[in-house]
């Protein structure tokens, strides 16, 4: 039996066929075999079966059979990296599979805004500063899609980022107000800060003044980037009853001074971009 199974392995191994299976290494040439074919069916590191989960056995240059770390698990571990580098609040983890590569490119607009992040990671990649962005459109646009892209890649240059979605942000700081300076202080002084669906729901003083405006004087104080994502225009050419301006007064307000500080914030750390469909 052991000479059929030394027979068996030298044909599934080529490499082997003037090696000399000693009787005590047939066992684990066997066990090779059946682990390489599991490799070959694998799926995913989840379930792997192997004696060694998310290694692959090969055969080196000695004749003696070694581990490797197989893609799934090189995979993961690129993925816990990114975690590490990639804070994210109220935002699912498919962040991180989003692409630049995979963004549309079919109109003017999405190219100019493809062109204005890639030059943001060009000058940040120099220790340049470089303002961020305020991309505005309407509901599936790709506003999301861009900017977790954009993360994805500053990451991988070896930036750390901050992915906000806004609206759970402050429906978590109402809930506790313990939270609050620990979760502004958060988000003055990360390194890239991206807001996500700013403009959901009504704006209130407290969230323009005792929220917003910290945050925006502490980065444009320190040159940190901003990004923000937001179906609200920017210009009211673009729609005369829902942008910026207008979204950022209130209805408390005795003067423009307090919107207006806030919109020139704005103006100051981050470019305007439309992005269509």
């Amino acid at each position: 039996m052991l000479e059929e199974l030394k027979k068996k392995i030298k044909e599934d191994n080529p490499c082997l066929a003037n090696f000399d299976i000693k009787d005590y290494q047939v066992w684990d040439f066997v066990r090779l075999n059946e682990e390489q074919l599991n490799c070959k069916k694998c799926k995913g590191i989840e379930n792997c079966p192997n004696s060694k989960r998310g290694f692959s056995p090969i055969i080196d240059q000695d004749d003696n059979i070694s581990y490797v770390r197989c893609k799934y698990f090189l995979k993961e571990i690129d993925f816990k990296e990114k975690e590490s580098k990639l804070n994210l609040m109220y935002m699912p983890k498919k962040v991180l599979e989003a692409k630049l590569s995979d963004f549309r490119l079919d109109s003017d607009n999405r190219m100019k805004c493809m062109n204005y992040v890639t030059n943001f990671i060009k000058q940040i990649n120099k220790n340049e500063f470089a303002k961020g962005a305020y991309i505005y459109g309407t509901v599936g646009t790709g506003k999301t899609y861009l900017l977790s892209a954009l993360a994805n890649k500053l990451i991988e240059d070896g930036h750390n980022v901050t992915f906000v979605y806004f609206p759970d942000l402050i429906n978590d700081l109402k809930d506790d107000f313990d939270k609050l300076n620990e979760k502004i202080n958060e988000l003055k002084k990360t390194e890239i800060l991206i807001i996500d669906d700013f403009g959901v729901g009504e704006l209130t003083g407290w969230i323009r003044d005792s929220i917003l405006a910290p945050i925006l004087n502490y980065r444009m104080a320190d040159f940190k980037p901003l990004f923000i994502s937001s179906n609200v225009a920017s210009d009211p050419r673009d729609n005369k009853d829902y942008h910026l301006a207008k979204y950022l007064r209130i209805k408390d307000d005795k003067d423009s001074v307090q919107y207006t500080r806030i919109m020139r914030r704005i103006e100051a750390l981050c470019g305007f971009l439309k992005l269509d469909k």
